[in-house]
């Protein structure tokens, strides 16, 4: 057994930091929500039956590796002479009550981890027993504060770096030789950027996760300062990952690292499911969607890739569209080719600004003031 974490269950108190602590490691191993649920109230149960006033009760948790695929395994130990395990041997895979020689009563719970190739590396191991260790509700805040305000510099410096590149090919666009050196290093910012996806992400999940388990009171009540400061956070938090995950994409395609799949598939299938996509962003505006497609039953292209763009375009078409409004999807064979339109009623675009919106990081309305969020990517 590979050995994370000790928790002394002596009051209801160190039953949550229980909870808590399992919730965010099961979280970690990439439980399914309903899993972690299920874990986190079973840990509670088993806690308050193991728990004895004046008595040494604990939950140890650790990896164990059983019939060659590891597991989350927690080791109830208690004083008591029998426990009743209820339904922890229906989610369990595998369930062992025992009577220690010391005269423990034990009840080992073991559960496959959903990534049957997972292995514990010694960095995950240590990384997992300091979370574990330092887990507190006004640890967590400061963390949060702290990773948000680092994400927040990283992005400001990217976005500054790509402005940068721009300004740079547009000055040395006369001579060849600085315009290669531009184009090479804007490859390079590209590649930085794309392989930066799990860096930035990862904290960035963290922070989320973490504020609304703040907001979920799992560490007791927050005062009303605590729970602006929490909110505020997870909605920054939630804004900082859009524009990330635009700069991101847009960088994984400047560096090449995007593949085609191509293949054959229905295009009616298609649009509606990417209907079904924009439906309740749609819904809250009161926008009707219409989809119409003239003779044309299967297309072959990427469908991950015809679904991003088309995403693009009606998300795009629904924040620009004013309530009560309507886009229309039109889909017909052009040249041997198809083509795709989506037409709204909303504000539109100047005749004079056509070029501008196929520019990367640009936007008609730049004012800090402006009404409409957004990175400026999505045409792009």
């Amino acid at each position: 057994m590979i050995n994370l974490d000790r928790i002394l269950i002596k009051d209801e108190s160190s039953i949550v930091e229980a909870r808590n602590k399992i919730r965010l490691l099961a979280e970690d191993l990439k439980f399914n929500s309903i899993a972690v649920t299920r874990l986190v109230t079973i840990t509670s149960e088993l806690s308050r039956l193991i728990y004895q006033k004046d008595e040494e009760s604990s939950i140890v948790v650790g990896f164990d590796k059983k019939e060659d695929a590891f597991g989350l395994l927690l080791l109830f130990q208690s004083k008591k002479e029998k426990l009743n395990i209820g339904k922890a041997e229906v989610f369990f895979d595998k369930l062992r009550v025992a009577q220690t020689e010391d005269g423990f009563c034990e009840v080992e719970a073991f559960k496959y981890i959903p990534d049957t190739q997972f292995q514990p590396t010694d960095e995950f191991i240590q990384i997992e027993k300091e979370r574990l260790v330092r887990l507190s509700s006004t640890e967590l805040i400061n963390e949060v504060k702290r990773k948000n305000e680092e994400l927040m510099k990283l992005l400001d410096e990217l976005k500054e770096r790509a402005e940068k590149e721009k300004e740079l090919v547009a000055i040395t666009a006369t001579a060849e030789a600085e315009k290669i050196k531009a184009t090479e290093s804007n490859r390079i910012k590209s590649e930085f950027l794309a392989n930066m996806s799990h860096e930035l992400r990862t904290p960035l999940n963290s922070i989320i996760g973490f504020s609304e388990i703040l907001l979920e009171r799992t560490f007791g009540d927050l005062n009303e300062k605590q729970t602006k400061y929490a909110s505020n956070i997870l909605t920054s938090g939630k804004h900082l990952l859009t524009l990330i995950n635009d700069i991101l994409n847009l960088s994984k395609v400047e560096a090449g690292k995007i593949e085609l799949k191509i293949e054959d598939f229905s295009l009616q299938e298609m649009l509606t499911e990417c209907q079904t996509l924009v439906k309740s962003l749609a819904g809250k505006k009161n926008i009707w969607i219409e989809v119409k497609i003239e003779g044309i039953s299967t297309i072959k292209a990427d469908p991950v890739r015809f679904k991003q763009i088309m995403y693009n375009l009606l998300s795009n078409a629904i924040k620009f569209t004013h309530e009560g409004g309507r886009i229309d999807i039109q889909a017909k064979p052009v040249n041997e080719m198809v083509q795709i339109s989506v037409q709204d009623t909303g504000i539109g675009i100047a005749r004079e600004h056509y070029e501008k919106v196929f520019e990367e990081f640009k936007q008609i309305d730049s004012s800090y003031a402006k009404q409409y969020q957004g990175t400026g990517l999505g045409f792009p």
